[in-house]
């Protein structure tokens, strides 16, 4: 019944504001990339680190998820339990619940643990994906300590009717259909993007909690997932726009157990719903958006023993006016009212938030474009108490020609989730939100023509957080939250990359390095010298591919550090190295494309664990074929 009501209040929202806005005269062709789906305030963002991932590589993984490609792909750090478990990522050494993860302006962390489940997201659902470093909770709100990941749905949709169907199989089970079809017209577009992806995991490893490290195989770890997501773009008139986008996600799967476990398997169902609706108005010197989303997901855990169900439900409305005075400065104010509520077997009844925040967003450019300066801020009351106000400030200068110096400084908050406040066993209703500083600088070089082109960044960072939100074991030796002392992270990041084009051939590779000391803050005012949990020090990957007319072959390489499980030292996972193999090629019949390869995942048989415990897929296989119709 939520799901029909949800679809039905934005269908009627999108059809009002239709007719409320189509008197205007059209123009006679229609630009539809310049709707606005993500908010106006990313073009506030100055002096951060930024990374948009290359369509060409995104395509890659459209039958894996969200994760891997984060993981291979970028110098970010992924928490993984296995191939049917829990993935998040951190940045720049926070936890997996101090990133952003934004989609069309909306932030998906879960009200109840703070977290968003990328294992669940698939790179093909999304036209960009996006990242920035850097805390950005005056831009973004609560939980942005870290970063952003931003997942837009703003692909330009041509003229015409485009259609495609793609199919990938692999070991362990693993099959994936796919079928995108594009409607454009000068006015109108529509985008519809289905994804079917089963897999029975039962994969071979090396048992290392067995003597001798035999191999043993996976079993009862199977996932299956629906995904449907629907863009509707509408040029209204000349300065009217309008945009509807509906997420739907069915997915169940047996969570694997680690290595230690012979219990029988349990199992967790996913249901989730997502809208955003976005009004965009562009009059004079002003760029105004209203936006409206309603979030919701039920997931129903089940066990032998035990099953628990939870419903979290977010609707969010805001308002944003852009106005560009001139060339040189742009200003930015909105307002944004957030509604949490959950119900949850683990609480006592349903636990509800209001949240209203005023944010605004100043962008300066000085000595012919070679300055430039933001400064934005963040005020938000959630229920009747003030959240601490957060601000950032950055800046950009270019002292050569295509060579630049950058830097940020930020002071950023996160809320405590519900299941920090409200869990049965344990929540702490008197926690205080955690907060800090972080601060970045950088510099970045990039050139390029025709035939050639290169990029480098390096960029050195430092982030404070206070308050930490921990659990741990109370006298009676229940885990309950506690706010704690600090955590200082600290480190450098490194990336370079280059093309080169010729007749018929073209050639690049991309290498991204990231150097991570996070240190928790002792009882003594001292910072331990145990590095923070599951974070490696070191993460590399790289990526390098050779296409020779309608031949293309690719090869990621990722090589994490030791993470630790434990205060002591002993107590660690090796470190690992991951390769990756891909080549495909397409023919051209009529107006139809037909692509077709294969992968080879783990090329070199690596036996390796992301988290303790749990085992993860040796050298597997798979293969592709597609089909494109249109004009």
């Amino acid at each position: 019944m939520f799901k029909k009501t949800t679809f039905f209040a934005c269908a009627v929202w999108a059809l009002g504001s239709f007719q409320l806005f189509a008197q205007g005269k059209l123009q006679d062709t229609v630009l539809l990339h310049e709707i606005i789906i993500g908010p106006s305030r990313q073009m506030f963002s100055t002096g951060y680190s930024t990374t948009k991932i290359g369509e060409a590589r995104k395509k890659e993984y459209e039958a894996s998820t969200l994760n891997a490609l984060l993981s291979e792909q970028t110098g970010l750090t992924v928490y993984s339990y296995g191939p049917a478990g829990l993935a998040a990522v951190s940045i720049r050494g926070t936890g997996a619940n101090h990133t952003a993860v934004v989609w069309n302006g909306i932030n998906l962390q879960s009200t109840m643990n703070g977290g968003a489940d990328l294992s669940l997201m698939s790179p093909l659902l999304f036209d960009q994906v996006g990242i920035q470093q850097g805390g950005s909770s005056a831009l973004y709100g609560s939980g942005a300590i870290g970063g952003v990941v931003f997942l837009n749905n703003s692909k330009e949709v041509q003229k015409g009717i485009r259609f495609s169907a793609s199919q990938h199989i692999g070991s362990f089970g693993m099959r994936n259909s796919a079928f995108v079809l594009n409607i454009g017209s000068e006015r109108f577009s529509s985008s519809t993007k289905i994804s079917v992806f089963g897999t029975e995991n039962n994969f071979p490893f090396k048992n290392e909690m067995r003597i001798g490290s035999p191999m043993d195989t996976v079993r009862d770890a199977s996932q299956h997932q629906l995904s449907f997501m629907q863009s509707l773009n509408w040029k209204i008139n000349a300065n009217n726009s309008l945009s509807l986008n509906a997420w739907l996600m069915n997915s169940r799967y047996h969570i694997a157990r680690t290595m230690l476990q012979t219990d029988a398997p349990s199992k967790e169902d996913n249901y989730n719903s997502r809208f955003v609706a976005a009004w965009n108005q562009r009059v004079s010197i002003f760029n105004n958006t209203a936006r409206l989303a309603i979030l919701h997901d039920e997931m129903h855990y089940s066990s032998p023993s035990f099953n628990s169900w939870h419903l979290p439900t977010v609707a969010t409305a805001e308002y944003e006016s852009q106005m560009d005075f001139d060339r040189n400065h742009s200003l930015d104010i909105g307002v944004q009212g957030t509604m949490e509520r959950a119900t949850s077997t683990d609480y006592e009844g349903t636990k509800s938030r209001d949240r209203l925040a005023l944010f605004g967003a100043y962008k300066q450019s000085m000595l012919n474009n070679k300055f430039n300066i933001g400064i934005n801020a963040r005020g938000e009351m959630v229920d009747a108490d003030l959240s601490p106000l957060t601000a950032s400030l950055g800046w950009e200068y270019l002292p050569f020609q295509n060579f630049t110096v950058k830097g940020t400084a930020s002071r950023n908050f996160k809320l405590p989730t519900f299941n920090d406040l409200y869990w049965k066993q344990g929540g702490n209703i008197n926690l205080k939100p955690e907060n800090g500083w972080s601060s970045d600088l950088g510099v970045e070089l990039k050139s390029g023509n025709e035939t050639f082109d290169y990029k480098g960044k390096l960029t050195a960072f430092c982030s404070l957080i206070k308050d930490r939100i921990v659990w741990t074991p109370g006298t009676s030796g229940i885990y309950t939250p506690q706010n704690f002392d600090g955590v200082w992270s600290r480190g450098a990041e490194i990336s370079l990359g280059g093309n080169i084009r010729m007749p018929n051939m073209q050639i690049g590779c991309d290498l991204n390095y990231s150097y991570t000391l996070s240190n928790k803050e002792n009882e003594d005012g001292h910072y331990s010298d145990i590095q923070m949990l599951y974070l490696p020090i070191h993460k590399l990957s790289a990526f390098g591919y050779i296409a020779y007319q309608k031949i293309r072959m690719s090869y990621t390489h990722k090589i994490e550090g030791l993470r630790y499980y434990s205060e002591n030292k002993t107590d660690h996972i090796k470190g690992y190295g991951l390769g990756n193999l891909n080549i495909g090629t397409s023919i051209l019949l009529s107006k139809t494309k037909i692509s077709f390869g294969a992968n080879i995942n783990n090329i070199w048989n690596t036996s390796y664990q992301v988290m303790p415990w749990y085992p993860m897929p040796m050298r597997n296989f798979g293969a592709f074929i597609s089909f494109e119709f249109g004009n």
